[in-house]
């Protein structure tokens, strides 16, 4: 649903005589805010689920329109939107953005965030999906991330590697199954590690994974 400028203004009137937002004024424009946080909240959630997907969608085009930068220094604000807003490829492209930017930045933990939030709308994209590389890379950057902000004795940390080991095995891909075998060696010498788990990580490679002395 589109609203024309008069009848927006007037409802912003209306909103901020209530005080239900407070509105500040700038140079160059007006920012309206909502007096308290759970008053945002109620009015969020009192939309159907149809309409906040529409408006999601609406923030994302206004603005990578208006502020085409954002696509570069805050992706992950892109990526909520057009997840939200139902739009599951270009939120993926955003979060892996994301995902690439805070490990650049070393921020561990918004790293593995952004990780997580683009592997979990791999299999939403159908016929979209990537190729199974770039979920690799994912992989590791999440296994990375874990490693420094969690360590080699949190579970994920080693689940993770673990995944990424199997996926590059199945693509052929050694340097990466190497990479990925260094990250889950530190986790098999946990105290509670079973025997199993302790066997060298060299021993589960498939058969099809190159050696490096072919």
């Amino acid at each position: 649903m589109e609203v024309c400028g008069a009848h927006l203004d007037s409802a912003l009137d209306e909103l901020t005589r209530s005080e239900l937002v407070y509105r500040r004024s700038s140079a160059s424009d007006e920012v309206y805010t909502f007096r308290h946080a759970l008053i945002r909240d109620t009015a969020y959630q009192s939309m159907l689920k149809t309409q906040r997907a529409v408006r999601h969608g609406q923030i994302a085009r206004a603005i990578e329109q208006t502020i085409p930068g954002t696509a570069t220094a805050q992706p992950e604000l892109l990526a909520l939107h057009h997840q939200e807003g139902g739009n599951h490829a270009q939120a993926y492209a955003f979060w892996s953005r994301a995902a690439g930017l805070a490990e650049s930045r070393s921020a561990g933990r918004e790293a593995a965030s952004h990780c997580r939030a683009a592997l979990a709308l791999l299999p939403k994209l159908g016929e979209r999906a990537p190729n199974a590389g770039a979920e690799l890379d994912l992989l590791m950057s999440l296994g990375r991330a874990l490693m420094q902000t969690e360590g080699y004795r949190f579970p994920e940390t080693r689940h993770c590697y673990q995944q990424a080991q199997r996926l590059a095995a199945s693509l052929g891909e050694l340097d990466k199954y190497v990479a990925a075998s260094n990250g889950v060696a530190p986790t098999m010498f946990r105290p509670d590690a079973s025997p199993t788990s302790s066997r060298c990580s060299s021993e589960s490679m498939p058969r099809n994974c190159p050696s490096s002395t072919a």
